[in-house]
Parts: C-alpha cells; structure tokens; sequence
C-alpha cells in the first residue's frame, strides 16, 4: 500500500529507510551491514527494511495498512496476476539422476493449496510448526496451505529440539518426515514397555476400537497420558516425502492423534494423493485431490504400473531443460517414475521406484522397497539396501542374471543388548569350536541368504493376495523374517550352547 508523506515521515523517524520506485509492493529485508550499501532512483517504491528493525516495524505497517483500507484504497486487489508465469524454482533430489529445476507457477501452487483445503481439515485455532525444509515443495507449500488457513506458524529450534517444541509451543497440527513419527512412536512404546503397561494399553486400543464402532470415542481420555507426553494439542498430524510404517499410523490414530499420509513429488507442487479423517487405509497413500486425475499406466498381471498424473498443479517443466521435461511429460499426463497400484476402492498404494526394479529371468519383478520394509523390522538391522548384483564374469551362461542381494549393517548395541555381550573367553571358545572360523561364518551367510530368498517369495506374491488372506499373509511373513533372524541368533547364542 502506498502512504503519505506524513506516514513517510512518521515511518523514516521510526527507523525505516525506503526509496521509491514504480514497482510497487517489494519489501526488502537486510543486514545492518548491508543496509547503509542500498541506493535507490527518484522513482522508487521499494521499501528497504533492516532485520534488527522489523519486530518493531510490524506495528506501525499494520496500523497503516488499516487505516489505508478503511480509507478504501485497495491498490492490492488490482495487481495483476500472471497465473502462468514462473513463481518459483525448486530442485529435484537426484536421488536416481542429476537433479533438475522443476518450474512452478502461482495456478500450480494455488491450485494444489486449493485441493489441500478440500481434503483436510484446518482452523484458525490450530498451531503448526514449520519443520521442513521451504525449499522443498513439501515443506513450502505446506506452510502456504497453514498461513491461508489462519492458522499460526511457530518454528522449530531444531531436530534435537522436536520433542520439546511440540509441548511448549502447544503445537495442534504437525507436517513432518516419517523418520520423525516412527521415532516418536518407538519412544512412546518404550515408555509404555518400562512401564509394564504394554498389555493394558493393546486392551484400550482394542476397547476403543470397538466404541468407535458405535461412534463412540473416548480415544483421547484413554490415552491422555501419552497424548500428553507428545504434546497435549496435538489432534493432526501429516507425513510425506517417504512412505510412514502402517503399524505407525494405526497406532497414533488409535492413540486419538488423526495421523494421514499423502504423495506427490517437486513436480506436482507437490500433493497427488492423501488420506484424511474419512478417507483412511493403513498403508495407501490415500486418494487422490479433488482436482487431480492419478491412474496407473500399463499394469502387469499384479496391477502394478506406472503411476502418472493430469491437474493444474502439474508443473511447467524443467528449466532450460526440453528433453528432460519431454521424457515425463506426455499427452499431458506426468510420470512420476514410481510404481504402484489401485485397489477397489479408489485407493493407492506406492510398490517402489520405476528404474529400482528387478527383472528376473522367469518374468517376475522384484521391488527392493517391499523387501527393505520387511528387513527393517528386524531389530539386529540398523541399515540395509536390496540391488540386484551382476553375477560373476565366470558364471555358467544360462545362470548370468541378476543377483537379488542385500547387505546390511547391523546394529552391534542392539544385538548386544538382546544377546548379551561376549567375553574374551567365550569368543576363544567359539573359535576352538569352529564357530569363529571361516567356514562356519560361511554357512551362516547361505542360511541368512535362504531367509533373504523366502523373503523375495513374499514379495512377489500380489497384494490382492494379502488383502483377502490376511491372517496367512502375515504367519509367511513372519517365517520368512525368522528364516534370517534364526543363523543371526545362532551365531550369537553359539558361544552359550
């Protein structure tokens, strides 16, 4: 808004410096080092603020702004708008290639904060604090979404400093990373396990549960003690850029804490799909924005495609980049690169990356995600990754296909707090018994790789297969995941046989 020249006046006397310019509206906000260095024409409008001087700035601006729109000027309701024009530019993460340039316009993020507003639920009441990063898409257009819903914005101090946040600032809405949730979540359960709680707090859940049924709800009271240790505010909480454990999210929704998770990528400004309160399946990224098409391209026999996308929150390309943005925009559909499928219900669900795929011999495709998740589980393993491995140049020719191999590093403090620690003279009596040798260690490796092996099985066995035999599903599952505990223990309890 353009003052006055008392206000002019009123606003240099309170420490403001401003040039004018024909450009209207720019605030610049600077260093005290910096801010002598400025120089500004006779036709300027750019208002050229120190930092150490906004706090007490803000006053002053809002009183004039009121006074001005009282007055009826509204000089900012006229401003054009390009609706097509670049708004911002925000790499990619490289992860699987060179990073790239992604080219949103104001109607790309506009329309997708839109869709955010249709789909969950905010109000002027809630707290969020801003954890993500801004320059990337989730954290920036999240922080958007929040400040067009009213709703106050507080910052973390830090990712020690999380925990301590959330209470003190009463933060009631929470955008975050998965590894933050699960994080909070084996804290909870920890607390819940010193505390021998373990078997009244499985029979609340299941209590509740069965009073929700009834519409019922009692969630909240039930677990208010952990609730609270969390922070007592918090109602909602939204996970992204990473797919959340679904024993994860079914226990804070238990818990009385809505917890959702969406998808979408830099490209897609970035939300495609999510869940909400009504719309909820453990393990899907949910469905997709009121003005979003998603579909899955070319499935297979499983149903497993290519998931692409058609909406206004599709992104203009990548900069100074025809080809690049050729390869994933086609007839007007993106492709994301990721693969997944839709049950009947209109949901989605993400099987892993296009060009991670392992193709073998007989047709069958194996996704590292799905085995990662399952080996993850497993305490002993701190980190682990699943890539299909060339076979060796010697090789019988008929045998020269693609390896499915995964390492691991284990997590040494976790196995000894289940196992217990070695002695000196335990691990001298190991390897008297061969159990420290060469060839012992080796048949450990084939039996953990037998366990790996079972584990492929699993993963290629269809979802569909899952949903309808759930309780066979899950007794497989665990076979296969003792099958590469039970050489773990055995290489660790062999010293105690």
């Amino acid at each position: 808004v353009t003052w006055d020249d008392t206000d002019v006046s009123g606003v240099i006397r309170n420490n403001y410096f401003l040039c004018d310019d024909e450009s209207f509206g720019r605030t610049h906000f600077a260093d005290n080092k910096y801010f002598q260095s400025f120089e500004c024409g006779d036709n300027s409008r750019d208002y050229y603020v120190s930092n150490d001087l906004v706090a007490d700035s803000f006053g002053k601006t809002e009183e004039i702004l009121r006074r001005e729109i009282k007055k009826g000027n509204n000089e900012f309701e006229e401003l054009p708008i390009d609706d097509d024009a670049t708004n911002i530019i925000l790499f990619t993460s490289g992860t699987t290639s060179l990073a790239k340039a992604v080219e949103l316009s104001h109607y790309n993020i506009t329309s997708n904060i839109n869709a955010l507003h249709f789909a969950e639920n905010i109000y002027p009441t809630d707290v969020n604090m801003a954890f993500l990063p801004f320059h990337h898409t989730f954290g920036s257009t999240g922080l958007l979404y929040m400040l067009s819903g009213g709703v106050t914005t507080v910052f973390c101090d830090g990712l020690r400093h999380v925990a301590k946040n959330l209470k003190e600032y009463k933060v009631s809405v929470f955008f975050c990373v998965p590894l933050i949730i699960e994080s909070m979540h084996k804290k909870i359960w920890q607390e819940i396990d010193r505390q021998g709680k373990t078997k009244t707090v499985k029979f609340g859940k299941k209590l509740c549960k069965f009073l929700l049924k009834f519409g019922i709800d009692i969630r909240r009271k039930v677990f208010k003690q952990i609730i609270n240790n969390v922070s007592e505010n918090l109602r909602f909480v939204i996970s992204g850029a990473a797919g959340l454990d679904k024993q994860v999210e079914e226990d804070f929704n238990d818990f009385g804490i809505l917890t959702v998770q969406g998808y979408g990528l830099t490209e897609t400004s970035p939300v495609l799909t999510a869940e909400n309160e009504k719309n909820l399946r453990y393990g899907s990224i949910g469905k997709p924005m009121y003005n979003v098409e998603v579909k899955i391209d070319n499935p297979d026999e499983n149903g497993i495609g290519e998931i692409i996308a058609k909406g206004p929150n599709i992104m203009k390309g990548y900069y100074e980049n025809e080809e690049a943005t050729n390869d994933v925009l086609k007839d007007g559909w993106f492709h994301t690169g990721d693969l997944g499928y839709m049950d009947k219900d209109g949901y989605f669900y993400i099987s892993g990356r296009k060009k991670n795929v392992i193709v073998l011999k007989n047709g069958k495709n194996i996704y590292p995600e799905e085995i990662e998740m399952l080996l993850d589980k497993v305490d002993e393993i701190k980190e682990c990754i699943v890539y299909g491995k060339q076979p060796e140049a010697n090789s019988k020719k008929e045998d020269k296909e693609l390896i499915v191999t995964a390492k691991v590093i284990p997590d040494y403090e976790k196995i000894e707090n289940i196992y217990g620690k070695i002695s000196e003279q335990e691990e001298k009596l190991m390897v008297k018994k061969g159990k420290g040798s060469f060839g012992y260690l080796k048949k450990q490796a084939v039996a953990t790789a037998m366990g790996i092996v079972a584990m492929i099985v699993v993963a290629n066995i269809p979802y569909h297969f899952w949903e309808r035999f759930a309780l066979l599903g899950y007794v497989i599952a665990n076979v296969a995941i003792l099958l590469v505990l039970s050489p773990l223990g055995r290489t660790f309890n062999g010293a105690r046989r």
